[in-house]
């Protein structure tokens, strides 16, 4: 299904938007051949792809995983610093480990923080200023997550 999608839309070759909507659906779906996809966005659109980390962890796919710690190996000299620490903490928080018991509380913080990423791109401060800064917006965009 996702390779006619790809075939009749072309959507390797649309805008990031559009290419970012469609890494969602490869990492969603387990999409092995639009792995590829994956890889090549994260490392031309590294902004947008920021949240797209967060995903290719909470699915717990080993190779889905793999993507995600070569991908930032890769380009983490590349990024912004504040990308990079919110990436960083998604692939290597102490959180994650591979008791039973710690997957237990890894899961909903990676959620809480894939949400919060989402919100963030989505919102009018993203274009602005890239990350928050002012305190207020940041505590909002934290309720507003966390009542999810």
């Amino acid at each position: 299904m996702l390779e006619c999608l790809q075939k009749t839309y072309h959507l390797r070759e649309q805008d990031a938007e559009v290419r970012h909507r469609w890494c969602e659906m490869i990492i969603k779906h387990k999409y092995v051949a639009g792995y590829a996809d994956v890889d090549k966005f994260l490392k031309e659109d590294q902004a947008m792809g920021v949240y797209l980390y967060g995903e290719l962890m909470l699915n717990e796919d080993a190779k889905q995983q793999e993507i995600a710690y070569k991908t930032f190996a890769t380009v983490r000299d590349h990024m912004d610093a504040s990308s990079a620490k919110v990436v960083a903490e998604m692939l290597f928080d102490k959180w994650l480990s591979s008791a039973p018991e710690e997957k237990v509380r890894c899961k909903p913080f990676l959620k809480f923080q894939t949400l919060l990423l989402q919100r963030l791109y989505h919102s009018k401060y993203f274009h602005r200023m890239q990350m928050i800064n002012n305190e207020e917006a940041t505590q909002s965009l934290y309720a507003s997550v966390y009542q999810e």
